[in-house]
């Protein structure tokens, strides 16, 4: 409510804040990524100075800013603000956010005027190929030899002590079958691994899933798992999805990778189930508090590899999202 309230304010103080003459008004949030002078060199950049050049831009460094110049802005691109989107009724616009979830968004709360943008799909192959990486560090332990080399310690038998078993013999579970988890099971795919899919919206033509279950199969999907993958959009249905009933049916010889919300995951029982080996290990890139707090209890488990919101990060492609935001907001029509 107070929130509501502080953006009918900001919106009523001024009634005219953006008086342009140029063809469009480019509203760009800034932030850690994509800061001011990163923006500016793209944007006076070869061709793009042309593209660019009947811009009035607007760059705006906090919410504040945002909330003051979003009603008059045509284009926006924006870094969040979900929630205070969907509570404002303004002419038509084209917004473009550089993360390919949009589970922050009620896109059903939004005009039917506005159009949505988003960023090409390198980060998915980044997120993939994490994927596999991981799924062989963890199912080696392979985690153990970087603590050792820190310490300058020669230490084969944690290596040695299990028989090797290949991870292209394994059944990865994809839980989420949408851009993000068809490319994973592509990569599984790609070394003879056997895929199955968990998801609502079933797709039997992909060929990179050797069988689908429905959330309804939960129990099953999870029990034929060797290593379970996360890819899962947050929202009511799949907040606290996995917790210590599901983790017991994944069983002691599995493995989780998370690469989708923290939320998903209840994280005591995740914790408690690496504690007392109810499953194998887990890589954890998404947190229910980020960044993780110094006393997570998880800093301290060694069958657990923690990685800070990296998998797909962002900060690999800003020069790329930047192009494709002005590619694609230069070609659209004039919204005055």
């Amino acid at each position: 409510m107070v929130k509501d309230l502080f953006i009918k304010i900001i919106l009523k103080s001024v009634k005219k804040r953006w008086t342009s003459n140029t063809d469009q008004k480019v509203l760009i949030s800034t932030n850690q990524y994509f800061d001011k002078k990163s923006w500016i060199n793209t944007i006076s950049s070869g061709s793009n100075a042309d593209r660019t050049r009947h811009w009035d831009i607007v760059y705006c460094k906090n919410r504040f800013e945002v909330y003051r110049h979003f009603f008059d802005a045509d284009i926006c691109f924006l870094f969040g603000y979900g929630s205070f989107l969907s509570k404002i009724l303004a002419a038509d616009k084209v917004l473009y956010f550089p993360v390919l979830g949009l589970e922050f968004l009620d896109q059903r709360k939004l005009p039917p005027s506005y159009k949505i943008e988003q960023p090409p799909t390198a980060s998915i192959t980044a997120i993939s190929e994490y994927c596999l990486g991981m799924a062989i560090v963890l199912t080696r332990n392979l985690q153990s030899v970087f603590l050792k080399q820190l310490n300058r310690k020669w230490d084969q038998q944690r290596l040695l002590g299990s028989q090797f078993v290949s991870v292209s013999d394994m059944n990865i579970g994809i839980l989420g079958v949408g851009k993000v988890g068809r490319s994973i099971a592509q990569q599984f795919k790609k070394i003879g691994c056997y895929v199955a899919g968990c998801d609502k919206n079933k797709n039997e033509n992909l060929a990179e899933v050797d069988k689908w279950y429905s959330p309804n199969n939960l129990a099953d999907f999870l029990d034929a798992a060797d290593v379970l993958i996360i890819a899962l959009s947050s929202n009511a249905e799949t907040e606290q999805m996995i917790g210590l009933k599901e983790l017991k049916m994944l069983g002691s010889d599995s493995f989780l990778i998370n690469i989708s919300r923290g939320n998903i995951i209840v994280e005591k029982d995740l914790i408690h189930a690496l504690k007392a080996k109810i499953i194998r290990g887990a890589v954890i890139d998404v947190f229910s508090r980020e960044p993780l707090p110094g006393s997570s209890p998880l800093y301290k488990l060694d069958n657990v590899i923690l990685t800070p919101h990296i998998s797909g990060n962002i900060n690999l492609f800003i020069d790329e999202i930047q192009e494709d935001f002005i590619a694609k907001i230069s070609k659209e029509p004039d919204l005055n």
